[in-house]
């Protein structure tokens, strides 16, 4: 029999209670008249029970906890001191707008004003993202994600499906939080990210490396159109 590995002994131990939320979550989309404060309460419990945000290991989590427009939805704090924010939306809602509703933009503000802070999450239930916000100018890296719906788009509470979404979820466990995955996985979000790679793409040895390119190019044509035109001419000397 092959050894359990920590993976294995994470999933196990929260099989059972991924399980028991994939159902409560189901009928929160059945619900005609779900509101994004029962998806809140529900991710909340998510959090405690699935992703291991628990007292017994030094978790609390604040709902709401400041008046006014900068209200983070959810605050994870270890040992009193905040930990990251997730930003709670409706089912349904599109993580990946672009426009002042976005969720990302929200939790960008939310980091700002508690200081200190470099991770947020943001969800509709269904669907889990986590960002870097540790360097500004990339205004959050998307660091990972999971979906907690399958293929066909919808919430599978099967044995296998649910063994499967528990490893798909591990990434955002606190145990990858503290074993300091998430600062391995930040760093190659950050190489491969659209800016990082853009930023790359415009250094000065990449700049002159197309250039040195092109020139080649252009005096590659250049011989060969003069060669061309001395072969015409010498036949129609003949």
């Amino acid at each position: 029999m092959a050894r359990e590995t920590k993976q294995d002994h994470v999933v196990r131990g929260i099989t059972d209670q991924v399980t028991e939320h994939l159902h409560e979550l189901k009928l929160l989309e059945a619900n005609p008249n779900c509101k994004e404060m029962d998806v809140e309460r529900w991710a909340q419990s998510f959090l405690k029970n699935c992703l291991g945000y628990a007292a017994s290991s030094g978790y609390s989590i604040r709902a709401q906890e400041t008046k006014g427009k900068m209200r983070p939805d959810l605050v994870v704090l270890k040992n009193d001191n905040p930990v990251f924010v997730v930003e709670v939306k409706k089912m349904g809602f599109g993580l990946n707008k672009s426009d002042f509703r976005s969720g990302k933009i929200q939790l960008s503000e939310y980091l700002n004003f508690i200081g200190n802070v470099r991770w947020g999450m943001l969800t509709n239930g269904c669907e889990w993202k986590l960002y870097d916000f540790s360097q500004p100018q990339y205004g959050g890296v998307e660091v990972c994600a999971f979906d907690l719906k399958s293929d066909g788009d919808i919430i599978d509470v099967s044995k296998k499906s649910v063994e499967e979404q528990c490893y798909e979820l591990l990434d955002l466990h606190e145990s990858s939080f503290a074993g300091q995955s998430w600062d391995e996985l930040a760093k190659e979000a950050m190489a491969f990210s659209p800016e990082s790679l853009a930023k790359a793409i415009l250094s000065v040895d990449v700049v002159k490396y197309i250039a040195k390119y092109v020139r080649g190019e252009h005096e590659f044509k250049a011989n060969q159109e003069d060669r061309a035109i001395r072969s015409g001419s010498s036949c129609n000397t003949n």
